[in-house]
């Protein structure tokens, strides 16, 4: 058993204080995000955490409700309307005896480290499973699949298709924003212009933070440059702060003033990593 794999088993001790206390803070994130409070308050959320935390170490942690009601308009993306994203059936998606039990190990959130063991053990044909749980219709599979191709990190052309197509495409905000955190492990330069994309214009402020977190893990180049110093004027603290961090760790020159405006911002964490940055630049 690895390291990981140990933290993962003890955290998975306190499943139920964490979940009570991601509930929460998810819900205290939705009401900032409603009535425009990001901004003045910082907030967190589910997925946002401090610029400085490692990767996607999430599987086994995330209970979420099943769902397959209609999920609300306002969490779609633009690049959903040029393209449909066709959620199936668990039964429609695991066919083979191997596929039903990676399947039901990823609709149990509390096996996440199972479900991560049983891909590594399945090669090539988990990992088209694990492709095709992307587009489930039950909420607990959909979003294990995205946490365990993160934690696998190195992935195939395949599989980074099939998230990249899930950051633009998927009408679940969750799936959308676990995506764009897998990156920060894949780091394949291939989902740069989806994570750009995903920055500017993504309705769920958790999806843009991660954008901004996998970019400063990827790299690029002009687009990247322009459409982090873009965020810094982000409605929400979360991405700011992102944003201000990844420019400090990339480096990138021209966001000076920028980041200087950002001496007055409302967060104190934005506040604060600004001023790093600006030092770290000079």
């Amino acid at each position: 058993m690895t390291d990981y794999e140990k933290q993962l088993a003890i955290l998975a001790m306190g499943l139920g204080i964490f979940v009570a206390m991601n509930t929460c803070l998810y819900s205290c994130s939705r009401r900032g995000q409603e009535s425009g409070g990001a901004r003045k308050g910082g907030g967190a959320g589910v997925l946002a955490q401090d610029a400085r935390q490692s990767p996607v170490k999430d599987a086994g942690m995330v209970e979420i409700k099943d769902a397959t009601e209609s999920l609300p308009t306002k969490s779609r993306t633009k690049a959903s309307l040029e393209r449909e994203y066709v959620l199936r059936s668990a039964d429609e998606i695991f066919v083979t005896e191997n596929e039903k039990r990676l399947g039901e190990l990823l609709s149990d959130p509390k096996r996440g480290a199972e479900a991560l063991e049983e891909a590594k053990r399945g090669g090539r044909e988990a990992l088209v499973a694990l492709r095709k749980a992307l587009r489930c219709d039950r909420k607990n599979v959909r979003v294990q699949a995205v946490l365990v191709l993160g934690n696998l990190k190195k992935v195939g052309k395949e599989e980074v298709e099939a998230l990249r197509d899930a950051l633009l495409l998927h009408p679940d905000e969750d799936v959308r924003a676990y995506s764009a955190k897998a990156f920060v492990a894949i780091k394949d330069k291939g989902a740069v212009p989806a994570l750009v994309r995903c920055l500017k214009e993504d309705p769920f402020s958790q999806a843009r933070a991660n954008a901004a977190w996998a970019l400063s893990s990827i790299g690029g180049g002009q687009e990247v440059k322009e459409a982090l110093i873009k965020a810094l004027s982000d409605e929400d603290a979360w991405v700011r702060l992102r944003a201000v961090s990844a420019i400090g760790r990339l480096k990138i020159r021209g966001a000076e003033s920028e980041l200087a405006r950002l001496k007055d911002d409302p967060s104190p964490m934005v506040r604060e990593r600004a001023l790093q940055v600006l030092k770290e630049l000079r």
